[in-house]
């Protein structure tokens, strides 16, 4: 049995099944160039309307993506969880070369 593009049979279980589809969402956003509604998300990551809907606000709780109108964007929630990336507002960033 197929559910959202991902085998249920794969033996990694509910909560695996969600973090495979959150990372199929963020990686589908990531690709975007411009602000992406829900349902075309959820198309051209392989995701129900309502799963990546769910998914989107979880992650909207967290900083990861931001919901603009009716649309949705890769937040900066992301940087917080590697220090290594520079941090875009600083003066230090704003004068590399």
């Amino acid at each position: 049995m197929v559910v959202d593009g991902i085998g249920a049979t794969d033996g990694i279980g509910p909560q695996g099944i969600t973090v495979r589809r959150t990372f199929m969402l963020l990686r589908t956003l990531g690709r975007m160039q411009v602000s992406i509604g829900v349902t075309q998300l959820a198309l051209e990551a392989g995701l129900a309307k309502t799963t990546a809907h769910r998914l989107l606000q979880h992650l909207a709780a967290e900083g990861i993506v931001v919901h603009q109108g009716r649309k949705w964007v890769l937040g900066t929630g992301l940087r917080d969880l590697d220090r290594r990336l520079p941090d875009l507002g600083t003066i230090a960033y704003t004068a590399l070369p």
